[in-house]
């Protein structure tokens, strides 16, 4: 008996000498290794994370969502999820109280006129919204992005007519006596710089992008259109339409103007299918990964400064009068409202073929530098010159010329100036002439805008000027 268990064991062994196990033929079998996860799928919208990372440092999402949809629907919750999957904050998306989806002049006496106050972004995941005459007049009377879906043949038109955004579609036919102002005015409406029509495009493992069969083109309607890729073919453009609303919503925390949303998502659109503006694509693929975005903040607070010639130590060199020694001179002394005063000293010093020209005081608009956003406030000043006579006498030259500056206040401006100076003088009356370039740096507050751990963006702007002066003397 003995003998014959041990040949068992040995014939389980051999038979299981191929069996998975720890080195010393252990049948105890370890755990599982965990399976790898899928590889990402790629971003569909470029640049999204980063933004909503900015959005999220700066303190959160302002404004809200309106999603014009029947909020009992299936379709409606189904958008209302893909909202918030995109990054829209719940709290943030609300359904006006419409009877139908696209129903404008609904929205415009929409009770809750706090909510439609504050929309930035209306999501409309149906085609044809902009049918009635009162219609385009609504879109041009809010500060509101129009998100879009540009349709599906399968859904909407019978037939599969993928060319549904042209006057002549059967759908604008199916009415002969008004078809011509329904399209025209969703023409009027896209006019207004504030509708971004969107549908899908095709892209498979290469990289490249195809036509989704059952989704319409942009058609005349490629002005105010935009893509968004996709690698399977199922799925409508209600979806597109809600990434495109979350995508309006993350550029719309940078900008004041509906406008400038859209021309800022038209700008960053990668350009697809044929070159330019096509039929197909519109402008392209939704990109929100471009300089444009990145530097919104810098461009509009910058493209906000309002500049004027005041530049006091360069003045002071454009005096042709020879200089020699010290020569002190103040201005009247002027109370602003207040209280304080405001006054300008001046200091200038002549050696040989060298210039030099100081002056500090308090003015309204420190360095001739504001901004739209921010009101004239009083504020110091400081400023140093240095002009270098390059030929001619004391009383008529041809000088080079250059200053530097930096003012106090809300904008705190810095500002440099160079260029060439040709001054005349004589006993009575001294005039001059001078060509340069300026820069200006400064740092503007931009009501609406945020951005994490200050309250101001810098702003810059730089150009070329000119001065001529005259002065009699008694």
């Amino acid at each position: 008996m003995t003998v014959r268990l041990n040949a068992v064991a040995a014939l389980t062994l051999l038979l299981c000498s191929g069996c998975a196990g720890p080195p010393g033929g252990s049948m105890i079998a370890g755990p599982l290794p965990e399976p790898e996860p899928p590889p990402p799928e790629p971003e569909q919208i470029e640049g999204k994370e980063a933004l909503g990372a900015r959005i999220e440092a700066a303190g959160g999402f302002e404004g809200m969502v309106a999603l014009f949809d029947s909020e009992v629907t299936d379709h409606a919750q189904g958008m209302l999820r893909n909202l918030i999957e995109e990054g829209v904050p719940e709290d943030r998306i609300w359904f006006p109280e419409t009877t139908l989806s696209t129903d404008l002049r609904q929205f415009e006496h929409e009770q809750n006129a706090d909510l439609r106050a504050r929309t930035k972004v209306a999501h409309m995941p149906q085609h044809a919204p902009f049918s009635e005459d009162e219609d385009p007049g609504i879109v041009a009377a809010h500060n509101i992005v129009w998100a879009v879906a540009a349709g599906n043949t399968h859904a909407l038109h019978p037939g599969g007519d993928r060319d549904f955004w042209r006057p002549d579609h059967h759908y604008w036919l199916r009415d002969p006596s008004w078809h011509e102002d329904e399209f025209g005015n969703h023409l009027k409406a896209f006019a207004t710089g504030k509708v971004l029509l969107v549908t899908y495009a095709k892209r498979d493992e290469e990289g490249s992008y195809e036509p989704i069969e059952t989704l319409v083109r942009c058609g005349e309607a490629r002005d105010a259109c935009l893509a968004i890729w996709r690698q399977a073919e199922t799925g409508g453009t209600s979806d597109a339409s809600a990434k495109l609303a979350a995508a309006a919503f993350y550029v719309f925390q940078l900008y004041e103007k509906a406008e400038e949303v859209v021309d800022t998502l038209k700008e960053c659109a990668v350009d697809i299918g044929e070159q330019g503006v096509d039929v197909e694509f519109g402008h392209g693929l939704l990109n929100l990964a471009c300089e444009r975005i990145e530097n919104a903040e810098v461009l509009t607070a910058s493209s906000s400064l309002v500049l004027r010639w005041d530049a006091p130590a360069l003045e002071g060199l454009l005096d042709g009068r020879p200089s020699s020694g010290v020569r002190v001179r103040a201005s009247r002394w002027i109370a602003d409202r207040d209280g304080l005063p405001l006054a300008r000293l001046w200091a200038r010093y002549g050696l040989g073929h060298l210039d030099l020209a100081m002056s500090a005081g308090r003015g309204r608009v420190p360095l001739g530098v504001g901004s739209r956003y921010a009101n004239a406030r009083a504020a110091p000043y400081a400023a140093a010159g240095a002009g270098w006579r390059l030929f001619g006498s004391a009383g008529r030259n041809l000088s080079a010329v250059i200053s530097a500056g930096r003012g106090g206040g809300a904008l705190s401006p810095r500002t440099t100036r160079a260029g060439l100076a040709w001054r005349v003088s004589s006993e009575h009356r001294s005039w001059s002439a001078y060509a340069g370039r300026s820069q200006v740096k400064a740092w503007v507050g931009i009501p609406g805008h945020r951005a994490a751990d200050r309250g101001r963006s810098p702003a810059g702007s730089s150009g070329w000027e000119g001065l001529l002066t005259f002065q009699r003397r008694h």
